[in-house]
């Protein structure tokens, strides 16, 4: 066998590091230093944005929709009170939109009870209204204010969409403009004067309450408590890192080396990120560092407790951590290529966020092994030599310790009785094989974090209202007429489409109602208004040229 060749060069390898220790501390150092110092340029990104191999085709698709119909992200508040309607919560309603306008960057518009754009007829055809425009400017009497609801009630389109049926929900919806930066520096700027807003003294009541949301202002509070959460977890590992040395080791040196490793090669890989100017997932950071923590207290302890074996035999400090180079370089640095290889097969997922985390942990797990292998036994070799072991007491003559001989001797139980160990191990594996197919993946941040998440918790209660939902589609119907749409035929069709849509069983349903907006709606509501406001005319027109019409005619009295 070739193993005695393998472990001779651990040997030799260990001589010049002895030979050079100084050498060896210093040049160490320096990299740590200089890596270490590319960690104010780590650039970590909790955005799903460039997620997969194929976004450039998705980004084209997704920039010509947000060219035709604006930007898909918003911010959102869903405002729960036993009357919406009641003329204090109209008035918060009204001052929320217009400040969210005013103070928010990227605002483009916002839609609101006080702030609607609704067809009504007149004597030249029908012009586009605000029932309740500028409420806090207009001293509306409570009957103007009922007659104005009951009017708003009334517009299929806005009911279970904009406000409920029961008027006990309804939405304020600041739409956005196309970002000029990244989201996960766009929303920064966005959720910090949009929640100063909706947490403000002036729009605390009994009578209703504020419910935030939107892409943007959810992706935020996300990484925020992910964060947060990344911090502790790291926080205790690290605790239980060294908790598990002082009981393995009850060393200093043993403590100390071990985590002097950990940080410096999570540091020195972390820091090379920056350097290399490559983007991160602060969600997935926690792996590639809990991995190297628990890989460091292994490769250590394998290493110290060879070097006290043979320290104990011997006495001799430098020729102990010879034999412990010798003995545990090659089965440790096996263990290493072999959990190396493991992980950069995550280079071949299409998924980034994963090649980066897979390429990030095999670079940690080796950095890891480096500065083990360097520092252990170099700072191992530092010291005043021992007495070698007396012959008197064989135990002591080979270097075994009471928890060792514990050990040796469950060893030989298990081969004396390894017929009966290999049917009960075969037994728990069969028993755990059924519940293979059982196993979930499920990347739904509500489920994994669940409702003791302040904001996780927020946004159930959203979704179970009449008006919440937590996912939206977007899809481009495209003809190559440019014109094709003023055919009847084709908004019909477009219509048939939207109500298979809302068929759909995750579709969400607001009373009867599926949650699916189109055109469709709009034309709808314009061939009911010109035709005296019969229900009955809540149709798409059978004539195209009256269509057409309507459609000028939406576009001229300022629709949008």
């Amino acid at each position: 066998m070739k193993i005695q060749k393998l472990n001779n060069f651990f040997r030799k390898l260990g001589e010049f590091q002895l030979k050079h220790r100084w050498i060896f501390l210093i040049l160490i150092f320096a990299v740590t230093a200089f890596c270490c110092i590319g960690l104010r340029n780590l650039d970590l990104s909790s955005s799903e944005e460039e997620w997969f191999d194929d976004w450039d085709n998705i980004k084209i698709a997704q920039d010509k929709f947000e060219d035709m119909f604006g930007a898909d992200d918003s911010v959102m508040a869903l405002i729960e009170a036993d009357d919406v309607f009641d003329r204090e919560v109209l008035e918060a309603i009204d001052e929320i939109g217009k400040r969210l306008e005013a103070e928010v960057p990227y605002a483009k518009s916002v839609t609101s009870l006080t702030e609607l754009s609704i067809p009504q007829g007149n004597e030249e055809g029908f012009e586009i209204i605000s029932p309740l425009e500028d409420f806090c400017e207009n001293n509306y009497s409570d009957q103007e204010i009922a007659e104005k609801k009951k009017y708003i009630l009334s517009r299929e389109s806005l009911v279970n969409s904009l406000v409920s049926d029961d008027a006990k929900e309804t939405w304020i919806v600041l739409q956005l403009e196309n970002y000029s930066e990244p989201m996960t520096q766009a929303m920064n700027k966005i959720v910090t004067p949009a929640r100063a807003i909706f947490t403000s003294p002036e729009f605390q009541s009994e009578k209703f309450t504020i419910k935030p949301t939107g892409l943007s202002y959810t992706e935020y509070e996300e990484s925020e408590v992910t964060a947060r959460e990344i911090s502790i977890r790291i926080g205790i590992g690290f605790i239980v890192m060294i908790v598990c040395l002082i009981i393995f080791m009850r060393s200093l040196r043993g403590v100390i080396v071990p985590c002097i490793a950990t940080v410096g090669a999570i540091g020195s890989v972390l820091g090379l990120n920056g350097w290399l100017k490559i983007q991160g997932d602060d969600q997935m950071i926690a792996l590639p560092v809990l991995l190297s923590m628990a890989l460091s207290i292994g490769y250590a302890i394998h290493y110290v407790n060879s070097f006290r074996l043979h320290f104990r035999r011997t006495g001799n400090r430098k020729q102990s951590v010879l034999n412990s180079m010798e003995e545990s370089g090659w089965p440790i640095f096996f263990t290493v290529i072999t959990t190396v290889a493991g992980l950069i097969s995550f280079l071949f997922a299409d998924i980034r966020p994963l090649r980066w985390v897979g390429g990030c942990s095999a670079c940690c797990v080796f950095a890891v092994y480096v500065y083990v292998m360097i520092l252990i036994p170099i700072f191992m070799s530092f010291g005043k030599d021992g007495k070698a072991a007396s012959a008197s007491d064989l135990a002591v003559m080979e270097g075994a310790t009471k928890t060792d001989l514990a050990v040796e001797k469950a060893g030989s139980r298990i081969i004396r009785r390894s017929v009966l160990v290999l049917i009960l191990s075969l037994a728990v594996i069969a028993g755990m094989i059924p519940g293979i197919p059982r196993t979930q993946v499920n990347m739904d941040y509500t489920e994994m974090m669940g409702e003791r998440t302040d904001f996780v918790k927020r946004l159930l209660s959203i979704l179970r209202g009449k008006l919440g939902s937590q996912y939206s589609y977007n899809v481009l119907i495209e003809y190559q007429d440019a014109d094709a749409f003023k055919s009847s035929d084709a908004v019909k069709r477009l219509d048939v489409l939207s109500q298979k849509l809302g068929s759909l069983d995750t579709t969400k349903v607001s009373g009867s109602k599926p949650r699916v907006t189109s055109i469709t709606k709009i034309i709808k509501e314009m061939n009911r208004t010109l035709n005296e406001d019969s229900q009955e005319a809540y149709a798409i027109p059978e004539d195209d040229d009256l269509l057409t019409q309507e459609m000028f005619l939406y576009e001229i009295s300022g629709g949008d």
